[in-house]
Parts: C-alpha cells; sequence; structure tokens
C-alpha cells in the first residue's frame, strides 16, 4: 500500500459515528447505561430521519424485559463478533458472541471481526465472516446495502481522513442537541470511542483507530468506489519478469554503476506509478517484488565484473 499515506480523499459521504466517549460516560455518570438510554437514542435517530443505524456494542446479555423491549422495537444492525478466551495466548480457542435471543429475532446481525496482518496493523477487512457457524455479513457491509456482500477482502482506503467524518457525542444525541439535518439520511454507527472501552485498534498512517471509526471508513471505501483490491499475480509476475529481464539486457557492456542507476530510477518510477494508480483507481500495486527484482540485475552485474577484476 505504497500511496495509503500520500494520496487523500474526498470527505466521507454518508456516514456519521455517535460516540460513546468519555465525555458521555462522565456526564450519564453510570455504566453499563440502562438500554432506555439506547432506545431513545434510536427513537431521536429514526426522529430525524437517518438511513440506517447499526450498534457495534455488545448487546449479548439480558438486561431489564421492559428496557429489552423497548431497545429491540428499533429497526437497527446489531453486532456479532468472535473472540478469544485468552487474547495473550496464541492458538487459543475462541468464542462466538451474538445479541440476546430477542434482538436476534427482529433485527440484522452484522459481523465486526478485523484482522490484524503480520505486522500487526489492520489494512484489509473483509465483508463476510464465519460467526456461530454461520456466514454472516460485516456491519459495514450491511449498512452500504446487498450489491456490497460478496464474500470479498479488501483494503480500506486510509487516505480517507478519519477527523473528516462527522462524529456526534451521544450525550448530544440523547439530550436532543443534534440538529436533524446532521443526521438526515446518513448511515449511523454507535459504538465506543472513549479509550477506557478499549475497542481501540491499531492502524497504518493514524497509528490507532476506534473500532466504530474504522466501520465508517470501511463503508466510505465502499460507497465511495474506493474498496481497494491489490494487483493479481497474473498481471503482477508478468510484468515483474519483463521489469527484470528488461534490466538484465540493458546491463549487458555496461558497468554496474549504470546499472544501479538505471534500477533507482526504475525503482522511482514504480513508486509514482503506483500511487497515481491508486489514486485514479481502487487497485493497490505492491511493488515490493518488484523493486527486489530491480536488484537482481545489479548484484549480477556487480559479481560478474569483480570477478573480471
Amino acid at each position: 500500500m505504497v500511496s495509503e499515506e500520500l494520496w487523500r480523499r474526498v470527505e466521507p459521504e454518508g456516514s456519521v459515528v455517535v460516540q460513546i466517549d468519555s465525555r458521555s460516560l462522565r456526564e450519564l455518570g453510570v455504566w453499563p447505561w440502562p438500554r432506555t438510554y439506547y432506545a431513545e437514542a434510536i427513537d431521536r435517530l429514526l426522529a430525524a430521519g437517518v438511513r440506517e443505524i447499526a450498534w457495534d456494542i455488545d448487546l449479548s446479555a439480558r438486561s431489564g424485559p421492559d428496557t429489552d423491549r423497548a431497545l429491540a422495537e428499533g429497526r437497527v444492525i446489531l453486532p456479532a463478533f468472535r473472540q478469544s478466551t485468552s487474547p495473550e495466548v496464541v492458538g487459543e480457542q475462541h468464542f462466538d458472541t451474538l445479541p440476546y435471543q430477542m434482538f436476534r429475532d427482529i433485527a440484522q446481525i452484522g459481523s465486526v471481526d478485523v484482522s490484524p496482518g503480520p505486522d500487526g496493523l489492520i489494512r484489509a477487512v473483509s465483508d463476510v465472516h464465519s460467526v456461530a457457524g454461520e456466514r454472516r455479513p460485516s456491519l459495514f457491509a450491511l449498512l452500504a446495502g446487498p450489491s456490497a456482500i460478496s464474500g470479498d477482502t479488501f483494503y480500506v482506503d486510509f487516505g480517507i481522513d478519519p477527523k473528516t467524518i462527522p462524529r456526534v457525542s451521544f450525550v448530544d444525541l440523547l439530550r436532543g442537541q443534534v440538529p436533524a439535518e446532521r443526521l438526515a439520511g446518513k448511515s449511523i454507527i454507535v459504538g465506543a470511542t472513549a479509550t477506557e472501552l478499549s475497542d481501540i485498534l491499531a492502524v497504518p498512517i493514524y497509528r490507532s483507530m476506534a473500532g466504530p471509526v474504522l466501520q465508517a471508513m470501511a463503508f466510505e471505501s465502499i460507497v465511495q468506489g474506493r474498496a481497494i483490491h491489490a494487483l493479481g499475480p497474473a498481471v503482477s509476475i508478468p510484468g515483474c519478469a519483463i521489469l527484470v529481464l528488461s534490466l538484465f539486457w540493458y546491463g549487458r557492456r555496461r558497468s554496474w554503476r549504470r546499472v544501479l542507476a538505471a534500477a533507482v530510477v526504475t525503482g522511482a518510477g514504480l513508486e509514482a506509478m503506483a500511487i497515481g494508480v491508486q489514486a485514479v483507481a481502487p487497485i493497490s500495486v505492491l511493488t515490493a517484488s518488484w523493486l527486489l527484482g530491480a536488484l537482481l540485475p545489479v548484484l549480477f552485474e556487480t559479481a560478474r565484473q569483480v570477478e573480471a577484476q
């Protein structure tokens, strides 16, 4: 993902994050909140004319029958997720968490699972996950609509600046202090952004990001046509082979310095090409193998001339 930091896209189009932030926790004065708070928030969002509401909050346990019933009457997407019994132990067993049965009977269920890469950072997301023995669409894919659910994995466009995603404090929503025009027609994601609630994920560029904000970034990547896919091997392997053979041909009867200069220029051109391609289309050109290939003729020519000397 060469250009993920160098290119900034347009501002988000259709999402709003309702934050369970530190101020909401402090001013409402109790945690966990009674579910009447959630039911009232749903009523206010629907009255404002939102398009869809998704909750990135664990609702797997019972509360009181009256408060659960009030929440169940809302039109929402609720989360499912898989978690480890001991996150610090590699290979530990997992268990799946679904909303309380009353909610499952009437709400859409969306997975909020994400998986880090080998470096521990979350770059790619899948629009379908296996949870409790079933294939369930991701929460962001349900928000984006049926056409977004394909079993696909894609890179989130981190060129979208998360600071531009509109955010509303939960306590302001609950008190009726959010103008309806800020919410009308929007897809709403309600979730924890307060550090003390621990829904913080490691991502590139921005280092860390709250879970609901990452869901909004994935949603925006889809609706803006910026769900990024890596260039497939059918193109990258022949392209890399042509590059290496071309540099080998150029290096015949030339000094290693000229071959090195050609490799440096080629590498710079590849990086510029990758940035340009990702700027105009949701395609990531993974240049690492190409750059390593460009070094092979340099090493070969250097070894040949050392042997000749």
